[in-house]
């Protein structure tokens, strides 16, 4: 057993995207009108962002209804298990002690920590699909945990290399009035396009090219976080008078 970080993303349809910019306007896509096309993960090394494991994704297209493939997701019997480690200093016995772990959901726990692109996206998405859902999902207790814990979101990462500036006062930072546009992964990463070319595989019934993107965007958010690893391992902060 080892300690790990789980790399986390979601595909959607287009329309998710109208729904999170305010669901209580009747402009916007309600709940009921996008759905979750896919739902992938993989295991790797929290300190040298290698891959401890297969990429997993459950998909839509394999299930007969939405309703099952939410309960595939949101099943606590094995579907989303991680086992796992973690470390502490045991000061009676003067050395680290290691302890093995195990998680029926590793949506709904804080650990082990999640990495990914942007990871309010995904809280929302789940949150929403277990409102809409309520009456099925009521008897879980509590809501993913996606966005809580010891958490690695590569966006405020995108953002620095997109631009980010400390501004002349040194009170804040700064990118066209605080706007995030520009820091999408496609644009920080090799990662080649935006997620709104899967509408229209989707639409197409193309899962070939769907799970093509998806291996494609795992490797270099992967890569990625290796790069920031590597970048920040020689790191050690110093106070300058």
């Amino acid at each position: 057993m080892a300690q790990k970080i789980v790399y986390f993303d979601i595909e959607t349809t287009n329309r998710c995207v109208d729904w999170m910019r305010g669901e209580s306007d009747s402009r916007y896509a309600p709940v009921e009108k996008w759905e979750i096309i896919t739902v992938q993960w993989q295991e790797i090394d929290p300190f040298t962002g290698e891959e401890l494991g297969e990429l997993n994704v459950v998909k839509r297209w394999e299930k007969e209804s939405e309703l099952e493939f939410l309960e595939t997701i949101f099943s606590s019997v094995g579907n989303m298990a991680v086992d796992y480690s973690y470390k502490f200093y045991n000061r009676k016995e003067e050395k680290d002690v290691e302890i093995p772990k195990s998680v029926d959901n590793f949506l709904f726990s804080e650990n082990p920590a999640k990495l990914g692109h942007n990871l309010k996206f995904e809280q929302l998405v789940l949150d929403g699909k277990i409102e809409q859902w309520n009456s099925r999902f009521s008897s879980r207790k509590g809501k993913p945990m996606v966005t809580y814990g010891w958490n690695v979101d590569l966006m405020p990462f995108a953002i620095l290399r997109s631009g980010y500036s400390v501004d002349g006062m040194g009170k804040e930072f700064s990118k066209k009035g605080g706007e995030t546009r520009g820091s999408s992964l496609h644009n920080i990463s090799c990662k080649e396009t935006s997620g709104r070319v899967i509408q229209e595989m989707y639409d197409n019934k193309d899962w070939n090219a769907i799970e093509g993107y998806i291996v494609k965007e795992t490797k270099c958010a992967i890569e990625t976080y290796k790069q920031l690893l590597e970048h920040m391992k020689d790191w050690n902060y110093r106070e300058i008078n």
